[in-house]
């Protein structure tokens, strides 16, 4: 299989497409051919020495959607997933071809939502959700404050706070960014719903 990785830190030209053996998962895990992926911050990170990886050569990638290729652990051959935690799959992240993901570490893709949708929203949906619901405990007849509401996660838990119910969009810091937080918090909730 093909994977990009870098065996020495540095800007983007230490990465390397370089064919490596096709992982074997564990008796955990869920084959997935990768179809979409991210280049997240975290993972520039890495490249470049700020965030040390565990071991050289490293296949970067934190996120990654594709097909589940044979039957494990409930998931059936064909089913389309999605993980977050690409980076720790047998086979590296993301920006390999194929990966072996722990099945607990996936989750189905709904109806209608592409590969490329799921990647660019995995990570920062996880964290925003997280932020919100599970640390916030956020209540639909509660008000939120987002800051960065136009950042990555900052978009999502907009989107996410304002199907819940709470009062107002958060306040951006560029004139640009109120104008998009704004028609996030009245458009985008609908399209979010009508997928699930």
């Amino acid at each position: 299989m093909k994977t990009v990785r870098f065996a020495r830190y540095g800007g983007p030209e230490v990465l390397e497409v370089q064919e490596v053996a096709d992982p074997t998962p564990a008796a955990d895990q869920a084959l997935i051919e990768v179809k979409a992926t991210t280049v997240n911050r975290l993972d520039l990170f890495q490249r470049d020495g700020n965030r040390p990886v565990p071991h050289l050569p490293f296949t970067p990638g934190l996120e990654a959607a594709g097909i589940v290729l044979a039957d494990a652990h409930g998931f059936h051959a064909g089913e389309h997933v999605l993980t977050t935690r690409a980076a720790e799959a047998t086979g590296g992240g993301g920006y390999a071809s194929k990966i072996a993901v722990p099945a607990d570490h996936l989750a189905r893709l709904p109806a209608g939502v592409s590969f490329e949708e799921a990647a660019a929203a995995g990570l920062a949906a996880s964290t925003a959700w997280g932020s919100l619901f599970d640390l916030g405990k956020l209540q639909a007849d509660e008000r939120v404050l987002i800051w960065a509401g136009s950042s990555g996660v900052g978009t999502a838990a907009i989107q996410l706070a304002k199907q819940r119910g709470p009062g107002s969009p958060p306040p951006p810091v560029r004139r640009n960014g109120q104008r998009n937080c704004a028609s996030l918090a009245q458009t985008w909730s609908s399209t979010i719903s009508s997928r699930m």
